[in-house]
């Protein structure tokens, strides 16, 4: 480990990011990553990114694969690729594991368990990282979990909500390895103001009053109640920017198709993304507590502080990790879950007032200022810092 200068600063936190999904993908998870990762070595880590050459894919040159990588996730990469051939799953948290373990590093950082694991056995020291809750986690995860915070070398978990941490304290898991650091958003994107009628022009989009939705297109995210809600308000537009191709999203996108006030963007990278947001009146996320009751899983999602950063009023449901930063009446209107009316009802209040919703969207602007990439990175860097600290390894 390089020493501290003579000034008394902390020597540079090294550390391996490890990921078992190939990049680039459509995946948000991988969005997270890439702009964790990037806002580390902003903030003066060093950091190598281990992920593995998807199937049939051929090596590219280093720089040829990192300019992939900065245009379909819009950042700006200056940390290390460490691309490892792909055979299983596996077979990559190994070779990965053991690399971080051989090259030193401070801290082996994943989303992934069986990298926890591995890094454990390797004798790494290791930090995970996730959004679900315990409910969310398969009684196998949560045995494996439950061995990695009991070991020495297991600095803690990073959640990305507080309602999140507050089920894993109600569940035992021990307060001192558990914090809650938010994600965030890359203002740059956001670096080009447009009116909602300036971005629908750029777009080719009708100009009118405008719903649009920006995120996976499946069953669990409960676009059957963004479609039932297009039915009923075809004074409105709405827009649906997401991958739409996929076996689960071509039954939604055919629904779209018969309805002439909807529009399917499709999967939309880094600021390509800005825009569709930008265009619109109204955000929303379908008012469902089943993902985050039913499987633990959408906690405080991503889009979230996308939708902030543009700066336009939203409509969620009114459940409780999305209350810890959407105050009803403040930048957001909440509705009960799983229920069509009211959620109606609350997206034709804000389409008919727009006095209101540039009040509501200034507070999301407001609100979005503290939530950056940057911020998160440094609140990591201090977290590991003091784990460390307290396993006495700096």
């Amino acid at each position: 480990m390089t020493s501290a200068p003579s000034t008394g600063a902390r020597p540079t936190l090294r550390i391996a990011y490890i990921t078992k999904t190939p990049l680039p993908s459509t995946d948000a998870a991988t969005i997270q990553i890439i702009q964790t990762a990037s806002a580390l070595a902003r903030a003066g880590a060093s950091l190598d990114l281990f992920f593995p050459m998807g199937e049939g894919e051929r090596r590219r040159p280093l720089e040829a694969l990192r300019a992939r990588l900065s245009e379909h996730y819009g950042a700006e990469l200056d940390f290390g690729l460490r691309q490892l051939r792909y055979s299983s799953r596996a077979l990559h948290a190994v070779k990965a594991g053991l690399a971080a373990a051989s090259d030193g590093y401070d801290v082996l950082h994943t989303r992934d368990v069986q990298n926890v694991l591995l890094g454990l056995a390797t004798g790494c020291r290791v930090v995970y990282e996730s959004y679900r809750t315990p409910e969310g986690n398969t009684p196998i995860v949560k045995s494996l979990l439950r061995r990695a915070f009991g070991h020495p070398r297991f600095l803690g978990q990073i959640i990305h909500s507080r309602f999140a941490r507050e089920r894993h304290l109600e569940a035992g898991y021990p307060g001192q390895k558990l914090r809650t650091i938010y994600n965030g958003f890359d203002p740059a994107a956001f670096a080009t103001e447009r009116s909602p009628s300036e971005a629908r022009r750029l777009l080719g989009l009708p100009e009118r009053v405008t719903v649009v939705y920006a995120g996976r297109i499946a069953p669990l995210k409960r676009i059957d109640l963004l479609l039932a809600a297009a039915r009923a308000t075809p004074e409105l537009s709405w827009v649906l920017a997401g991958a739409n191709e996929s076996a689960e999203a071509r039954p939604f996108a055919a629904q779209g198709a018969a309805l002439p006030n909807v529009a399917f963007l499709g999967y939309l990278p880094g600021p390509a993304l800005t825009p569709a947001l930008q265009a619109a009146d109204i955000l929303v996320i379908p008012p469902s507590a089943e993902p985050l009751e039913r499987y633990g899983t959408t906690v405080l999602p991503l889009k979230i502080f996308q939708y902030l950063a543009a700066g336009r009023p939203l409509v969620v449901g009114d459940v409780p990790d999305t209350a810890e930063l959407l105050e009803e009446g403040a930048a957001c209107l909440r509705v009960a879950p799983e229920q069509i009316d009211p959620f109606i009802a609350a997206i034709r209040a804000l389409a008919t007032d727009p006095e209101r919703r540039g009040q509501m969207g200034e507070t999301a602007s407001t609100l979005a200022q503290g939530l950056t990439w940057d911020a998160r990175a440094r609140q990591i860097i201090t977290y590991l810092s003091e784990r460390l600290d307290a396993i006495g390894y700096r």
